[in-house]
């Protein structure tokens, strides 16, 4: 495996949860937020420009790239229960 392409290792589905697996999950979402600015919080613009690995997404790329999944997540999955 690319390490450097999966540095946390390729995604792998929970296909049977449970309901606190399910809860579990659902309460780090409010962490995302507080996780990210801490991480971030202390590096420059020139460090946030910076790619993690070669013609990869810059720091700043991948931050903007989870807020726009997330809240188009949000907004699919409201406009299915409105």
């Amino acid at each position: 495996m690319d390490n450097s392409r999966f540095p946390i290792g390729q995604f792998k589905p929970i296909i049977n949860i449970d309901e606190d697996g399910r809860i579990n999950l659902i309460n780090q979402i409010s962490d995302i937020t507080k996780v990210l600015r801490n991480i971030t919080k202390e590096l420059g613009p020139d460090q946030l420009n910076i790619p993690y690995r070669q013609d990869g997404w810059s720091i700043k790329q991948i931050v903007h790239h989870i807020a726009d999944n997330d809240m188009n997540a949000y907004l699919r999955f409201m406009g299915r229960i409105n």
